[in-house]
């Protein structure tokens, strides 16, 4: 059995793996040791990946009492990094490489990761990561409206939006959430012009919000980063 543990800006999550099975999937509390017997549920793990985008490492990370490997730049990948500076690729990309990689083998693939930022990373067919672009996510930019102006409220996201807002509220939340639509669609219709028969995946704490808004055929997969980071460890 294999445990996986997905370290973001925001979220901490784990996910319990019998082979390529995904057993369960759950969110961390991040403060202190945690009780051991959590890690008992649904079987004690024979060895851990971890993947952060953090500088320092959980506490309860000391609680493991079997093997912990760390995700990096000089990790063994199951695909061609030819990314001109691997060791400042974070672990989520790679992770969302590899998980492409599992689901879509001998594809072309462009997966699209709406968490903190808005990842894109291009995966080809002969299982090489030609690289890919990031931008600002969800929060981020309605922060940035809220912080860079003097007026602007801080808004939580919505569900439902108008294209021409009648208040500020709206407006905002038109620009925003209209503005990242387009941008992703935009960038998928790039990437399908160069490659037509590229499969498009959309995973990420925000991919809800957008899945089903996107004119462009796109396959959504939540699990991805964690699917990816077993792919991973079953081949270390």
């Amino acid at each position: 059995m294999q445990l996986v543990l997905d370290i973001g800006n925001t979220a901490i999550k784990a996910a319990w793996f019998m082979g390529k099975e995904l057993l369960e999937v759950r969110m961390i509390p991040e403060a202190g040791k945690l009780p051991e017997e959590y890690f008992h549920h649904p079987g004690n793990p024979d060895q851990v990946l971890v993947a952060s985008v953090r500088d320092k490492d959980p506490d309860f990370l000391n609680s493991f009492y079997v093997p912990v490997h760390h995700l990096s730049g000089k990790t063994r990948l199951p695909f061609d990094n030819q990314y001109f500076t691997p060791l400042t690729l974070g672990a989520d990309r790679l992770a969302n490489v590899a998980g492409a990689l599992s689901r879509f083998p001998g594809k072309n693939v462009l997966v699209v990761d709406c968490g903190t930022c808005i990842k894109y990373d291009l995966l080809l067919a002969e299982g090489a990561y030609a690289g890919g672009s990031i931008s600002p996510g969800l929060g981020m930019r309605y922060k940035a409206l809220h912080t860079y102006t003097g007026k602007l409220p801080l808004l939580e996201p919505a569900e439902e939006m108008h294209l021409t807002g009648k208040t500020t509220a709206e407006s905002i939340h038109s620009g925003v959430i209209n503005g990242m639509l387009a941008e992703i669609d935009g960038i998928i219709a790039r990437y399908t012009k160069s490659y037509p028969e590229i499969e498009c995946v959309l995973t990420g704490g925000d991919h809800a919000l957008f899945y089903g808004k996107l004119k462009s055929r796109i396959f959504a997969a939540p699990a991805l980063t964690l699917e990816g980071l077993n792919t991973i460890l079953l081949q270390l």
